[in-house]
């Protein structure tokens, strides 16, 4: 009996064999015959389409900002299929009602943006421009461009609904947010200057919102209903446009003709790779300026040096500030010579003025804005990088934390016109219609024309020196991104001989500053030095590394994808 069972197993098993080979054979054959159907060229055709398909994908998508909510935003958009500029335009929004301080929609900013199949990235510039009429000559508030900033952005690259990507803030608005460490010490540092009594969501009973306390943002939330289904238009001159021109002054007819730009932006080569960053009157050509100087001094020769490479960076941010204060405005308004200013002779010229063993008095250089001398440091900076891999790098900023203080249907407006010189003859001097200087500096290093770094910071004046430390260490002392973003910082001011520390270095490194003529101090908080957030793509190992600056609440989140469920 069990020896006639196992032979009726044992035949089921054969036939099921037999069947399987017949089926497999069978779809061998229709494969051969579909392709003898097939001519040379579609087959090539074919073969060339899954090579490339295979070559423009990465197995990786990253996002990195200054708050781990908005990075999980981010990467919850590229998980939905969406790309990077998709997820660039949800986490600019979340970051406006997790950080009001920062950046928002009464604010600006700049974008970089470039396609995973094209050469160099596209720029748009939405900062803020000076209003024809404002109520008083001395106001600082300039017409905001973010919105209209994220709408055409959108409308250029975006393929999800702009509805969908501006959901998650407005739920963040109305559910609420859990304050933070850093944004309860913002709110208490601003109290000074900010309409306290009409904050009560932000000052409850006259005082801060506590740290670890749920942030409700009603009026928020309603205004970004309105341009879910609205658009800009009732952002400009719809309802709310009308509100801020009743409550600042602000007209609709600026708020109309206000337009984003997108001027080619400035490049230049650094270490083996070709560095982008934003036209003037950003801080774009002072960086590259800086990264050209530091390559022609030979600053990979300072590590292991650290009063020279305190010393030295300091000496290149003096000569690059004071290129700007001579030469940087508005294109629109004003003559740049970019071309002369970034050529290998004037950088040279700069360079022979810079002793490594002495202090230059001559480049000390005035504070020519009103930002400058208030120290204005607010602004956030975030990049994401996409399975196809399109990198965005941007920067956005209401200039001071909470920019003037005032709130419109929810929402703080900028004092970016401080930004402007106090000089009427400076190439920066205030006009109607025209941006003002800034020290925002997204950038994206490119190599073999592929971006393989976005990297930019918070930090106000204090930008380029930051970014300077950072990207030298990265590049020159071959530091990891980790590293190299939680190294100790130091600011070289511009206008005298002083050096502030992060943190108190060793008295011979201390002693060797005293003795080239710096006073040095070490009281500021590491908030003072800025916020850097940076991703770099490996082509070569198919990964994404990447750094958040531990200053912040600053994260940074690698998705590993499945590459052949893309296909």
């Amino acid at each position: 009996m069990i020896r006639m069972r196992w032979a009726y197993i044992l035949l089921a098993i054969a036939i099921i064999l037999i069947v399987w080979i017949n089926f497999m054979e069978q779809q061998k054959y229709d494969q051969i015959t579909e392709n003898l159907e097939k001519t040379p060229g579609q087959k090539q055709e074919e073969e060339e389409e899954e090579k490339e398909t295979k070559d423009s994908l990465l197995s990786e998508m990253a996002v990195a900002a200054d708050h781990p909510v908005a990075v999980d935003i981010g990467v919850a958009v590229l998980e939905n299929g969406g790309n990077a500029v998709d997820a660039a335009v949800a986490v600019a929004y979340a970051l406006s009602v997790l950080e009001p301080d920062a950046s928002g929609l009464g604010g600006g900013g700049l974008m970089l943006v470039h396609p995973a199949d094209e050469e160099e990235p596209v720029l748009y510039d939405y900062r803020e421009v000076a209003p024809s009429s404002p109520a008083d000559e001395d106001d600082a508030i300039g017409i905001p461009g973010f919105v209209k900033g994220m709408e055409q952005v959108h409308r250029d690259f975006g393929t999800i609904g702009i509805q969908e990507l501006i959901e998650p803030s407005v739920v963040l608005a109305e559910e609420g947010i859990e304050v933070s460490q850093h944004l309860y010490e913002r709110l208490k540092n601003a109290a000074y200057r900010m309409p306290v009594d009409e904050l009560e969501n932000f000052y409850p009973d006259g005082q801060p919102i506590q740290s670890g306390k749920l942030l409700k943002q009603q009026d928020l939330a309603e205004t970004l209903r309105k341009i879910q289904t609205e658009g800009s238009s009732v952002f400009y001159t719809g309802s709310i446009g009308k509100k801020i021109e009743e409550e600042l002054g602000i007209s609709t007819k600026d708020m109309r003709e206000y337009r984003v730009e997108t001027p080619d932006p400035l490049s230049a080569e650094f270490a083996g790779y070709e560095v982008y960053a934003p036209s003037p009157p950003s801080g774009g050509l002072m960086m590259l300026q800086s990264l050209q100087l530091a390559e022609r001094l030979e600053l990979e020769k300072t590590k292991g040096h650290r009063a020279e490479f305190i010393h030295m960076v300091t000496e290149v941010i003096k000569r690059t500030y004071r290129s700007r204060l001579e030469n940087i405005g508005d294109p629109a308004f004003e003559d740049v010579p970019v071309e002369k200013l970034l050529s290998s002779d004037y950088i040279e010229e700069l360079g022979e003025t810079i002793d490594e063993d002495d202090v230059t008095e001559e480049f000390l250089s005035r504070l020519d804005t009103e930002a400058d001398r208030e120290d204005n440091s607010d602004t956030t900076h975030f990049v994401v990088v996409d399975s196809d891999g399109m990198m965005v790098s941007s920067t956005n900023t209401l200039s001071n934390f909470f920019g003037t203080g005032e709130q419109v249907a929810g929402v703080f407006f900028n004092n970016q016109l401080d930004n402007y010189s106090s000089d009427e003859d400076s190439p920066n001097a205030r006009e109607p219609g025209k941006r003002p200087h800034s020290y925002t500096t997204p950038m994206i290093f490119t190599e073999e024309g592929k971006p393989v770094m976005g990297i930019g910071a918070a930090g106000g004046r204090r930008i380029p020196a930051t970014l300077l430390q950072v990207i030298l260490k990265l590049h020159f002392y071959n530091e990891n991104p980790k590293t190299a973003l939680s190294d100790p910082r130091f600011f070289g001011q511009v206008n005298e001989n002083e050096i502030y520390l992060e943190e108190s270095e060793s008295d011979d490194v201390e002693d060797e500053l005293d003795d080239l003529g710096y006073n040095v101090e070490d009281s500021k908080s590491p908030t003072y030095f800025g916020a850097v957030q940076m991703l770099w793509v490996d082509y070569s190992h198919d990964i994404i590394r990447g750094a958040a600056d531990p200053r912040r609440n600053g994260t940074w989140k690698v998705q590993p994808i499945d590459v052949s469920s893309t296909k």
